[in-house]
């Protein structure tokens, strides 16, 4: 592909004129725990519903945008702030880990 695809992200790329850039959205990608499924089962609507969210995306009877959406509302549903949330997870309430080096990444 020689031109860039439309993106919501700034251009010229991140990477030009730097040596590396690391990125990252601590989404469960690269680590044991994804920040949002934390989120959803300790202050929303629970493992429980985020499973079953998350099977009803996979077998085509909910749009992830439908679904991502329930997750995160279930949160503030429940009369949790986004400074509350963001507060919690630099308390160490949420332990990131990094995954292990032999774990493929796909």
């Amino acid at each position: 592909m020689s031109e860039a695809p439309e993106s919501s992200l700034p251009y010229p790329p991140l990477h030009k004129g730097t040596k590396f850039v690391v990125l990252s959205d601590w989404d469960g990608t690269i680590t044991t725990l994804d920040s949002n499924d934390y989120m959803t089962d300790n202050l929303g609507m629970g493992k429980a519903g985020r499973r079953q969210i998350n099977f009803d995306t996979l077998n085509g009877e909910l749009a992830f945008r439908d679904g991502f959406r329930k997750l995160l509302e279930s949160v503030s549903d429940n009369g949790h702030t986004f400074e509350e949330c963001k507060e919690i997870l630099k308390q160490s309430r949420f332990s990131v880990q990094l995954m292990p080096d032999n774990a493929t990444v796909t």
